[in-house]
C-alpha cells in the first residue's frame, strides 16, 4: 500500500498532463507509470483502460466544444494526437486475448491476489457489485469528512456547464473513470474473496482526487454563490455516510481494514447502541454541511 499510493498519484497526474497536452512523450509516461503501478499492486491494471476511456471523452468533449461546422475536424485532430494510446490499447487487447497462448498461463495469474476476479466459474452479479460500490463511496465520504466529496461533485457539475475551463473538465475526465474503476474492482474482489467488509485499505488511493477538488473549491471567490443544484449535492454528500449499516461493520475485524470506521466504532463502544452511533455521524455530517 505504501508504495502504490505515490505511484497511483503520479499516474493520475501524468494522465491529467497527457489529456491536457497529448504528446507522444506524455502518453508514454502514462503507460510507464501504469506499468510500475501494476508491478507494485495488481489494481494498477485499471489505469490504462481508464486512460483510454478518458482520452475518448476528451475527443468527444473537445469536438462538441468547437463550432458546429468544425466539430468533426476538431474531434479528428484531437483523436490523431492520441494515436500512441490507440495503438497501445489495441496491442494490449490482443495480448490479453492471447495471453494464455503466449505465456501458457491463464490471464488471472497476472493479477496476484486479484486473480479470483478472472478465474473460470466467476459469476458477476452487477447489483451486488453496485451495492458494495455504493458502500465504498459512502465510507469514502465518511473518512474524507464529506466536504472533499461534495467539492468533487460540485466540480463535476460545474465542468458540464458552458464556459467551464478546459483544465477543469480535463481533471474531471481524468479522475472519474479512475475512481469508478478502482471502486468497482475493489468491490468485485471482496465479493469473490468473501471478505464481507468495506475495504478502505484497498481504495484510499483515490483520496487525492477529492482533495484536489477541495482545493479547487476553496480557490473560488468567497462571494460566488452556490449554484441551485449545489444544495442537492451537499445534502447527498452528507447523506451518504448515513447509508452505512454501522451495526454490521463496527467490529474489530472490519475496522482493521476500514480505518474510517474507527471513530464511529469508538463512539459505539462508549454509547453501546449502533443507532446512537448513526445519530452521532448525522450530527458530524450536519456540522460539515454547516461549514
Amino acid at each position: 500500500e505504501s508504495a502504490f499510493y505515490p505511484l497511483f498519484a503520479l499516474a493520475l497526474w501524468l494522465v491529467v498532463r497527457a489529456l491536457r497536452r497529448p504528446s507522444i512523450v506524455s502518453q508514454i509516461l502514462v503507460l510507464g507509470a501504469a506499468f510500475l503501478s501494476f508491478e507494485t499492486r495488481p489494481q494498477g491494471a485499471v489505469i490504462v483502460p481508464a486512460f483510454v476511456v478518458s482520452a475518448i471523452l476528451v475527443v468527444l468533449v473537445d469536438g462538441l466544444a468547437a463550432d458546429s461546422d468544425q466539430r468533426l475536424r476538431t474531434a479528428g485532430g484531437v483523436a490523431a494526437r492520441f494515436l500512441p494510446t490507440w495503438v497501445v490499447a489495441v496491442g494490449a487487447a490482443v495480448v490479453v486475448w492471447r495471453y494464455q497462448d503466449i505465456t501458457g498461463r491463464p490471464l488471472s495469474s497476472a493479477l496476484g491476489a486479484y486473480s479470483i476476479t478472472l478465474e473460470s466459474g466467476t459469476a458477476y452479479a452487477p447489483k451486488i457489485i453496485a451495492s458494495w460500490s455504493a458502500l465504498h463511496v459512502a465510507e469514502t465520504a465518511l473518512w474524507l469528512g464529506v466536504l472533499p466529496l461534495f467539492a468533487f461533485l460540485l466540480m463535476l457539475g460545474a465542468s458540464l456547464r458552458r464556459g467551464a475551463s478546459r483544465d477543469q473538465r480535463v481533471f474531471v475526465i481524468a479522475s472519474l473513470p479512475l475512481a469508478v474503476a478502482m471502486t468497482v474492482v475493489v468491490s468485485a474482489f471482496l465479493i469473490f474473496s468473501n471478505v464481507g467488509r468495506i475495504e478502505e485499505r484497498n481504495l484510499f488511493y483515490i483520496g487525492p482526487i477529492f482533495l484536489v477538488a477541495l482545493c479547487w473549491w476553496l480557490s473560488r471567490p468567497r462571494d460566488e454563490p452556490l449554484p441551485r443544484w449545489g444544495s442537492v449535492v451537499l445534502v447527498a454528500s452528507c447523506a451518504l455516510p448515513l447509508a452505512i449499516p454501522y451495526d454490521r461493520f463496527l467490529n474489530q475485524s472490519a475496522v482493521s481494514d476500514t480505518f474510517g470506521l474507527f471513530l464511529p466504532w469508538a463512539v459505539s463502544l462508549r454509547l453501546g447502541d449502533p443507532v446512537l452511533t448513526t445519530v452521532a455521524v448525522f450530527v458530524a455530517c450536519v456540522a460539515a454541511a454547516t461549514v
